[in-house]
C-alpha cells in the first residue's frame, strides 16, 4: 500500500511522543516505561489466560477422579465410565468451537472499546470461568463445569485478541513482540498440566481453580492500568499526519469485499486448517511406528509445540522486522511445502527410522507461530489498526468455521492415505501464496518516496541514515 507524504512541516521526522495521539492518556514523560509494562503484562496475560482451553486433556483424568459427570454412568458402582469422558470430551468442544466462533465480536469489542476495556473485561471472564468451573458437581450444578469452561474458552481468546495491536508499541521489535506474543499463548496450554501436578499432590479441584481464579484477575487490574486505550497504529499510520491512506476511508463492507481482504482471509483459513489438521493427525499417523516409540513422539510434540514457539520467536521477529510479515506467509509455505515432502517420505517408509518425524517436528514448531504472527501483522498493514480487531477476527471465525472440515479429512486419511490429503491440502496452500505475492508486487510497482514506509519491511525508514 503506498502512502502520501504528509505536507504538514513535521512530515519529515517523527513526533517526540508518537502515541500522544492515540491515547491522550499516555505520559509522555514515561513513555518506555508505560510501553514496556503494557507489551509485560500482555505476554504474562497471553500465557496464563489465553490458550488454557487447549490443555485441558491434561486436566481430565483429575476431573473424573474427582467425579465430574458420574451421573452419567448407568453403573454408579463403577468410578469411571465411557459416558463420563465423552461428556467432558463435549465441554472441551464447546469451549473451543466457543473460542474459534467469538472471535469476530470480539475483534469488534477492541475496534469500540480498545485494548484496555477489552484487557478488564476478558481478563476478568477467565477468572469468573475459573470460579464457575471450581463451583461444578453433582446435579444441576454440572452446568457450572460448562458454563465455566466456556467462559475460559472465549475470554481467553479475547485477551489475545486485545493484543494484536502491541506489537507496534516498539516498532523496531514489532515482530518480535508478535512472535513472543503467540508463543506465550502457545504456551499457556501447559497451566492445566501444572494445576493437574497440584492436584496429584493432595490440593482439591476446587481449591486449584479458584486459587488460580487470582492470576487472571490481577491481570484484567493490570490492563485496566497500564494497556492503551485505543489499538496502536502501525508505523505508516503514524508516519501520515496529514492524510490517510484510501483503505482507512472504507466502511468495513467495503474492506470485506475488496481483493486483499478476500486474498486474506483464504491465505488464513487455508493455512489455519493445513496447521490444525496436522496437529489432530499427529498420533494417528504414528501408528506404523512401534507403540513405545509413537508415546514418545506424541509426548514430544507436546513439548516441542509450545516450546518451539518461543525458540523460534528472535528467528520470527527477525523476519518479520526485516521483510515483513508478506515474507513471513512465503516462509511459512516455504516451510510447509518441506515438510509435507518430508511426512510423504515417512508415510512411505522411504527412510528407515524417526528421523523424518523429528525433521517435520521442528519445521511444525516454526510454522505455526510464523503463520499467526504474519497474519496478525498483515491483517493491520492492510486494513489500519482502526478495523483491525474486527478483520482478524472475521478471519479467524471463518477460519474456525473451515477447521469443522479436519474430522471428515482425518477420517478420509486414515481410511485411504495420508499422504493424498496431505498433497491435497498443499495444492491450496500454494494458491494462497497469492496474498503475499500480491503484496509485494504492489510494494515494487508503487515504491514509495524516501522516507516514507513500506508496507513490505516494518522497519523504520525515518532512523536510518540517509545515503
Amino acid at each position: 500500500m503506498h502512502q502520501t507524504a504528509a505536507s504538514s512541516p513535521n512530515s519529515g521526522k517523527m513526533p517526540h511522543d508518537v502515541f500522544r495521539h492515540v491515547d491522550v492518556q499516555w505520559q509522555p514523560s514515561e513513555p518506555m516505561l508505560q510501553r514496556t509494562a503494557a507489551v509485560f503484562t500482555a505476554f504474562l496475560s497471553c500465557f496464563f489466560a489465553a490458550g488454557l482451553t487447549f490443555g485441558f486433556s491434561a486436566l481430565m483424568p483429575s476431573l473424573l477422579d474427582d467425579g465430574a459427570f458420574h451421573e452419567d454412568c448407568l453403573h454408579k458402582e463403577h468410578r469411571t465410565c465411557h459416558a463420563q469422558r465423552l461428556h467432558l470430551v463435549w465441554v472441551f468442544t464447546l469451549g473451543s468451537s466457543a473460542s474459534a466462533l467469538s472471535t469476530l465480536p470480539q475483534g469488534i469489542l477492541l475496534d469500540w472499546l480498545g485494548p484496555r476495556t477489552c484487557g478488564l473485561i476478558f481478563n476478568a471472564t477467565v477468572a469468573a470461568g475459573c470460579v464457575l468451573f471450581s463451583m461444578g458437581g453433582p446435579g444441576l450444578w454440572q452446568t457450572a463445569y460448562t458454563t465455566g469452561f466456556v467462559l475460559i474458552a472465549v475470554g481467553g481468546s479475547g485477551v489475545f485478541v486485545s493484543t494484536i495491536s502491541f506489537g507496534n508499541l516498539f516498532p523496531g521489535h514489532a515482530g518480535l513482540i508478535l512472535a513472543m506474543l503467540v508463543a506465550c499463548f502457545d504456551a499457556s496450554m501447559v497451566i492445566f498440566e501444572l494445576l493437574t501436578l497440584l492436584i496429584s499432590s493432595g490440593m482439591a479441584v476446587r481449591t486449584t481453580m479458584r486459587l488460580y481464579a487470582l492470576l487472571p484477575a490481577a491481570l484484567a487490574v493490570c490492563a485496566s492500568l497500564v494497556w492503551p486505550r485505543t489499538n496502536v497504529p502501525g508505523e505508516q499510520e503514524r508516519r501520515t499526519s496529514g492524510s490517510e491512506d484510501s483503505k482507512s476511508d472504507l466502511d468495513f463492507w467495503g474492506k470485506v469485499l475488496s481483493a486483499d481482504f478476500f486474498l486474506f482471509v483464504y491465505a488464513a483459513v487455508v493455512d489455519v486448517l493445513c496447521v490444525n489438521y496436522f496437529v489432530a493427525t499427529v498420533y494417528p499417523r504414528l501408528l506404523s511406528v512401534p507403540h513405545d516409540d509413537a508415546k514418545m513422539l506424541n509426548s514430544a510434540f507436546a513439548f516441542l509445540l509450545p516450546a518451539g514457539a518461543f525458540i523460534y520467536a528472535p528467528l520470527i521477529g527477525f523476519i518479520l522486522g526485516q521483510y515483513g510479515p508478506a515474507a513471513g506467509f512465503l516462509v511459512f509455505s516455504g516451510a510447509y511445502v518441506i515438510m509435507v515432502h518430508v511426512l510423504m517420505i515417512f508415510e512411505l517408509g522411504m527412510l528407515g527410522g524417526n528421523f523424518c518425524v523429528w525433521v517435520a517436528f521442528a519445521l511444525f514448531a516454526l510454522c505455526r507461530p510464523l503463520l499467526y504472527a504474519s497474519a496478525n501483522a498483515l491483517c493491520g498493514d492492510l486494513f489500519s489498526h482502526r478495523r483491525h480487531g474486527q478483520m482478524y477476527g472475521l478471519a479467524m471465525t471463518l477460519g474456525g468455521f473451515c477447521s469443522l472440515c479436519i474430522r471428515p479429512l482425518a477420517g478420509l486419511a486414515a481410511s485411504d492415505s495420508y499422504v493424498k490429503v496431505d498433497y491435497g491440502l498443499l495444492v491450496l496452500q500454494v494458491f494462497s501464496t497469492a496474498l503475499p505475492l500480491r503484496v509485494f508486487w504492489n510494494a515494487s510497482t508503487l515504491k514509495p518516496s524516501k522516507g516514507e514506509y513500506s508496507p513490505v519491511s516494518q522497519r523504520d525508514p525515518l532512523s536510518e541514515k540517509e545515503a
